[in-house]
C-alpha cells in the first residue's frame, strides 16, 4: 500500500487513500484519527505537485494541503532537511502498518481461526507445535 502510494503514485484519496483502503480491507476503524497516516496524506499531495505539475502545487492538492488560495503560483520546494523529514514519515508509515499487520494477523491467528472447526483441531494442537 506505501509502495503504491509512494513509487507508483497511486495518491488518488478516494480510491486508494491509506486510511480508506485499510478501512475498507482490514476493517481497522481505528485508522480514522491518525496523525502519522495524515502526514503521509499530506506528503502524497506534495510528491504529486513535484512530480506531476513541475512543482507548482494545483488546485487540488492545495484544497487537500489547506492552502488557502493564490493568484500566484506556488512552487513546492524541497531541501536536504525536507527530504530526511520525508525519508522519515515514510519509514514510521510502513513501520507503524507492519506492526498494526502483525497485531492483526496474530490477533486472526490466535483468536478466531483457532474458533473454526474445519480449519483447526484443537485436540492435536500441542502435537502441531512440538516439531517447531
Amino acid at each position: 500500500m506505501v509502495y503504491r502510494a509512494v513509487v507508483r503514485g497511486d495518491n488518488r484519496r478516494e480510491e486508494w487513500g491509506l486510511k480508506e483502503y485499510c478501512s475498507k480491507v482490514i476493517s481497522w476503524k481505528r485508522l480514522r484519527k491518525n496523525e502519522l497516516l495524515d502526514e503521509f496524506d499530506k506528503l502524497c499531495q506534495i510528491r504529486h505537485a513535484i512530480v506531476h505539475s513541475s512543482r507548482i502545487l494545483a488546485g487540488k492538492n492545495a484544497v487537500r494541503l489547506n492552502i488557502p488560495p493564490s493568484s500566484q503560483k506556488v512552487l513546492v520546494k524541497t531541501g536536504y532537511a525536507q527530504l530526511q523529514e520525508c525519508a522519515s514519515i515514510c519509514t514510521s508509515c510502513v513501520m507503524a502498518m507492519n506492526l498494526k499487520l502483525f497485531e492483526e494477523m496474530i490477533t486472526r491467528w490466535a483468536i478466531h481461526w483457532r474458533k473454526t472447526d474445519d480449519f483447526w483441531n484443537s485436540i492435536d494442537e500441542n502435537h502441531y507445535f512440538t516439531g517447531i
